[in-house]
Formats: structure tokens, sequence, C-alpha cells
């Protein structure tokens, strides 16, 4: 399966939605090179830490290797502390927050042949 790349790197416009075998799917682009995440393992989300003492909400930044976070990083030097985790435990954070059952999911994963 083909990916089209995106034509410039918008910070925070990560999340989108491409027309892939004739489904509409949501994708994760990299923030530092634009290139879709296509492996939850060496991708990861980043955040400011400084969310934890302020309590104030962190923009999200994806990268889609250890070089890319790198650039990220220094894209922000207003971030003094960076947390991050692998994708695939953003899938179940947000499964637990939008209250989404884990068997209802795979189902379907099963059912659409992704």
């Amino acid at each position: 399966m083909q990916t089209r790349q995106p034509q410039s790197v918008v910070p925070g416009a990560n999340l989108r939605i491409r027309i892939l075998e004739g489904r509409a799917c949501p994708v994760i682009l990299c923030d530092a090179c634009g290139r879709e995440i296509r492996n939850g393992m060496p991708g990861h989300y980043m955040y400011d830490m400084d969310c934890f003492s302020t309590e104030n909400d962190s923009r999200i930044s994806f990268a889609c290797n250890q070089e890319c976070s790198d650039r990220v990083e220094g894209q922000h030097p207003e971030v003094k502390v960076w947390g991050w985790m692998n994708l695939k435990n953003l899938l179940a954070y947000l499964a637990t927050s939008l209250n989404v059952n884990v068997g209802d999911v795979q189902r379907s994963i099963a059912e659409w042949g992704l």
C-alpha cells in the first residue's frame, strides 16, 4: 500500500484522514519530518512535563523515531523537560478516557480487515 506524504509539516496538525483502499483512515504524521508514522514502537508521542506542576494542558507532538524526536525537541527550546511514551500506549490511554471496550475494537479490526 503506497502512502502519500504531506507537502509541508504543520506543527499540531498531525492527525489526518487519508483515503486508503477506499476507506477514510486516521493517520498520525511526524511533527519533524511529516511522514506517516507506521510503527508504534519507535514512534512515540511527546509532551511538556511542566503540565504536571502547572496543571495546564500540554500540546502533544509526534515523532516517528529518535532522530525526529531530537528534531522536535530542538524546535521547542521553551520546553525544559519532555515526557514521552510509545504510541501503542497512547491507544490504551485513549481507549480508557473514551470509555471504549478494547474487545469491541479488536472485533472491529477483524471485521474491517485492518
